[in-house]
């Protein structure tokens, strides 16, 4: 969820912060386009897994069916971030040919 959030505001042209707060992130994606609101709890619920398994000194045993519902919500919200990331190419192909 976190390079998605980046990618969107790499995209929509915004600097991006150094961090894995990912609800600081949807903040800043909601700031750009309402509809990342409905993801607000999504970020809340998997900012852990954003440092938890990324360093292992932070590792602990995730239980298969937790897992399996992070995945699941990241699968959803990787489909919703490509959607919009095609609305943003479309806009761009059309702002370069009124060019």
């Amino acid at each position: 969820m976190e390079k998605l959030l980046k990618g969107f505001l790499t995209a929509r042209g915004q600097d991006i912060v150094f961090t894995h707060d990912l609800p600081h992130l949807m903040t800043l994606c909601i700031e750009l386009d309402e509809r990342f609101s409905k993801w607000m709890n999504a970020a809340r619920e998997l900012t852990d897994y954003a440092v938890e398994v990324r360093y292992p000194d932070d590792w602990r045993d995730i239980p298969l069916e937790e897992a399996a519902n992070a995945t699941e919500i990241a699968k959803q919200f990787r489909n919703f971030v490509s959607e919009l990331m095609k609305e943003i190419d479309t806009t761009t192909s059309e702002e370069d040919n009124n060019s």
